[in-house]
């Protein structure tokens, strides 16, 4: 594993939550949460996880994973990248905007997201 990578497992409900108020609903369809740390959009496959924080709150990134993770793949790990650049990278394809402190996040609502026009 680089420098720049680290392994996450399951992310906890108020990550997951965050991570459900991240991505807006696309097409008027609601995306599925199919676990801690993944999203998958039905229609267009998108699936991506939420990068956990650091103990002092800030977001490090997000990251398209290779498959959507089910109910069953209780041990699916991932390795992704702290990275910026890979974060902005999907925002972008997303049409999203990322708005992030860097104070301790104390729910769900710290973290959002907007549709840029």
């Amino acid at each position: 594993m680089n420098s720049n990578e680290f392994l996450i497992t399951h992310l906890g409900p108020r990550h997951r939550e965050a991570f459900i108020a991240l991505v807006p609903t696309r097409a008027g369809r609601r995306p599925i949460a199919q676990f801690n740390d993944t999203l998958s959009g039905q229609d267009d496959g998108l699936c991506l996880c939420l990068v956990a924080e650091t103990r002092d709150g800030r977001l490090l990134g997000v990251v398209r994973a290779p498959s959507p993770v089910g109910q069953g793949d209780l041990a699916a790990d991932l390795v992704i990248a702290e990275s910026d650049a890979v974060a902005g990278a999907l925002l972008r394809e997303l049409g999203l905007s990322l708005a992030e402190t860097t104070q301790p996040r104390s729910d769900a609502a710290s973290l959002s997201a907007t549709a840029r026009r």
